[in-house]
C-alpha cells in the first residue's frame, strides 16, 4: 500500500533464531529492493531503513543495515542512439520492434553504465526452441539456444549494425549533438 506499483521488496530470514518461545540474541535478514527508477529505490531503502530503526526502537535492540550486494541501475537508453542503431539494422534487411521508454523487466550493470554515458539495451531474437516454446532467461535451453548457429548469426547482424552506425557518428557530427543533448538529462 506504500509503494509504487513498481516497486518489488523481496526478504527472507537468514537467522531468525533456535525456538519460537525464545528471543534470539542475534537475527538477520536479506531484502532486494527494486523499482523502474533508481532514484525511486533509494527512497524505498530510507523508509525500510526508517522501519527496521524504528523496531529496534520499539523493541529495544540495535540494528545494523548494510549492503550486501551491489544493486544496479535502471537503464536510461538513449533513444535516439537506439533509433540510430535500429535504422542500421533495418537497413541490413531486418524488421525491429521498437519499444520506445517502455520499461522491462530484469537488471544489469548497462544501468549504470547508461548514467554515465550513453547507452541503448537492444534485444535479438535468438529463434524458437524445440516444439515452437518459448525459453526464459538464465535456464538451461536458454544457455543451450545462445551458442546455436542461428542466434550467432543474429548477433553478427547486430554487430554490423553497430558498426555502421559507429560510422553514422564518425561522420555527422548532428547525431553525437543530439545523443549529448539527450543524455544531459538522464535521471530526471
Amino acid at each position: 500500500q506504500q509503494t509504487k506499483p513498481d516497486a518489488r521488496i523481496h526478504g527472507i530470514i537468514v537467522k531468525g533464531g533456535e525456538a519460537p518461545n525464545i528471543i534470539p540474541d542475534y537475527t538477520s535478514a536479506r531484502f532486494y529492493i527494486r523499482a523502474n527508477k533508481a532514484s525511486y529505490v533509494e527512497e524505498l531503502m530510507d523508509k525500510i531503513a526508517a522501519c527496521a530503526e524504528g523496531a529496534a526502537l520499539g523493541t529495544g535492540t540495535t540494528v545494523k543495515i548494510s549492503e550486501a550486494e551491489a544493486d544496479f541501475k535502471d537503464t536510461d537508453s538513449n533513444m535516439y542512439l537506439s533509433e540510430l542503431v535500429c535504422q542500421q539494422y533495418e537497413k541490413l534487411g531486418h524488421q525491429i520492434t521498437r519499444c520506445g521508454k517502455e520499461t522491462l523487466p530484469g537488471s544489469s550493470d548497462l544501468g549504470d553504465v547508461s548514467y554515465e554515458c550513453p547507452a541503448v539495451q537492444l534485444m535479438c531474437g535468438m529463434g524458437a526452441i524445440e516444439g515452437g516454446c518459448h525459453y526464459g532467461a538464465h535456464t538451461k535451453e536458454f544457455v543451450e539456444r545462445s551458442r546455436s548457429e542461428e542466434a550467432l548469426n543474429n548477433a553478427l547482424e547486430f554487430v554490423k549494425a553497430f558498426t555502421m552506425t559507429s560510422i553514422e557518428l564518425m561522420t555527422d557530427p548532428e547525431h553525437l549533438k543530439a545523443i549529448k543533448e539527450e543524455f544531459s538529462k538522464v535521471g530526471q
